[in-house]
C-alpha cells in the first residue's frame, strides 16, 4: 500500500511540476557524498531529505531526496531483495526513540542552493533513480515537491 502512495504521489509531483530549464547543468556528484552529512529529516510528503555540507566552506549547501519504502523501530535489518528494490538503511532519532528508514539508495531529487529553511531551491529529478549519470532533469527554480504533493493521512 505504501508503494502504491509513493508511486502515486510523484506521478503527482511530475504531473504539476513547473516547466523544465535547459540551461541548468547536471550536479557535481562530488557535493553528494555521504561523508559530508549536515542532517537527515523525515519530510511529510514522506521523502527523506539529506543534507550535506560543502567541502570548502563547511555550510550546508547540497541536499537529496529520497523514497521511503518502510519505516521500522531500530534497531532493524529487513532484506528488500525479494521486492526487487535497492535500499539503504538510515537510523536517527525519532519522537519516540530511534527509528530506521528504508529508503531507495539513490535519490528521486538532488538540490543545491539552500533556503533558511533547509530545502533546496535548485532540483533536479533523476526519474530513474540511478544516480548522477547525466539523465537528471533541471526543474524551474523555487519548485518544491511538497507544495504539489496532495497525499495526506500516510500512515508511517
Amino acid at each position: 500500500m505504501r508503494l502504491l502512495v509513493s508511486i502515486m504521489a510523484v506521478l503527482v509531483i511530475l504531473m504539476q511540476a513547473p516547466p523544465l530549464r535547459a540551461d541548468e547543468t547536471v550536479p557535481d556528484p562530488a557535493a553528494y557524498s555521504l561523508d559530508d552529512t549536515t542532517e537527515i529529516r523525515i519530510l511529510p510528503n514522506s521523502l527523506l531529505l539529506i543534507i550535506y555540507a560543502d567541502r570548502q566552506t563547511g555550510l550546508s549547501a547540497h541536499a537529496t531526496l529520497h523514497r521511503v519504502y518502510a519505516v521500522m523501530p531500530a534497531p532493524a535489518d529487513p532484506d528488500f531483495s525479494a521486492l526487487g528494490l535497492l535500499v539503504t538503511l538510515y537510523t536517527t532519532g525519532g519522537a519516540e526513540g530511534l527509528v530506521t528508514y528504508a529508503v531507495g539508495t539513490h535519490p528521486l531529487f538532488y538540490g543545491d542552493r539552500l533556503a533558511d529553511d533547509g530545502f533546496p531551491d535548485r532540483l533536479w529529478e533523476d526519474p530513474m533513480e540511478d544516480g548522477l549519470n547525466g539523465n537528471e532533469v533541471s526543474l524551474a527554480e523555487g519548485f518544491r515537491p511538497s507544495d504539489h504533493l496532495q497525499v495526506a493521512d500516510l500512515d508511517l
